[in-house]
This record gives C-alpha cells, sequence and structure tokens, in this order.
C-alpha cells in the first residue's frame, strides 16, 4: 500500500489519500497504522473507509476523516451513531449514501446527515453496483444546499 501511496504522489502529487474497506479497527490494524504514518510523513491528510458507525474511538486519531457511513438511504434511515462521535469535530465524519431517489428525500438526507455530527457527506440517486459511478440527477440542486 506504501508504494501506492509513492506513485499517486508522484504521478498526481494529491494534498490526500482515501483508503476504502478499512476494518472497523483500523488502529489495531499495522499495516494501516504503517500506511496513515507514511502519508502523514508525505505531509498529505488521510481518510479512511470502514463505512460503519460502530467503529473504535481510537481511529479517529489516526485519521483525519473517517467515513462512519456507506450504504442506501433505506440503511441510513435506521442507523444510529455512537455518542462519541459529537466530542469530535463533524468536519472529522463523512457520509455516503446512496439510492435517495428524489430532490425532497436528498434535502431531507442533508439535514439528518447534519443531525448525526458529519459534515461531508455524497447523497446520490444511483445504485449499486456502483453507485459512485456518476453524478446524481439534482446535483446542481444539492450543490446549492450543501
Amino acid at each position: 500500500m506504501v508504494q501506492e501511496v509513492e506513485r499517486y504522489q508522484a504521478w498526481y502529487a494529491p494534498c490526500g489519500i482515501f483508503v476504502d474497506q478499512t476494518p472497523a479497527s483500523a488502529s489495531s490494524s499495522p499495516a494501516i497504522v504503517e500506511l496513515v504514518g507514511h502519508v502523514r510523513r508525505c505531509a498529505m491528510s488521510v481518510a479512511i473507509n470502514p463505512g460503519q458507525p460502530d467503529i473504535d474511538p481510537h481511529d479517529a486519531a489516526i485519521a483525519d476523516h473517517i467515513v462512519n457511513f456507506e450504504g442506501p438511504h433505506s440503511t441510513y434511515r435506521r442507523t444510529r451513531f455512537p455518542g462519541w462521535v459529537r466530542d469530535l469535530p463533524a468536519e472529522k465524519f463523512w457520509h455516503l449514501i446512496y439510492e435517495v431517489g428524489d430532490v425532497r428525500t436528498m434535502r431531507e438526507v442533508a439535514g439528518a446527515v447534519g443531525r448525526a455530527h458529519a459534515a461531508i457527506a455524497h447523497i446520490t440517486d444511483t445504485t449499486m453496483p456502483n453507485p459512485w459511478e456518476r453524478l446524481p440527477a439534482y446535483w446542481p440542486e444539492q450543490q446549492a444546499l450543501l
């Protein structure tokens, strides 16, 4: 993974690295801790993506950003986040929510994201198998709202 970071840094000069599909306890994974340390030594920020709210609170200390939700709107409506997330800045947390069908629902979800103490969200009407393949049909409205 460290070699990939170095390759991307040489090719694109990014200001940060997004580490997808990290475990719920990334801080206890030597490989993730090594990668995060390397990214920081390269003066880049790091986001980790366990994609769920039941994560180790120590992960907040190793990453600049944590995706503590990634999934469909139907699951997001039922999701509860641990109280400790409110002890940290909302900018620490990202939510990635797909299958949000219309503008009205997107606005409701954007409000829920704020109430869940996340400052960064991507809300889309797209579906699996790749909900990130295009921007949502309501992208202009979402940009104006957020």
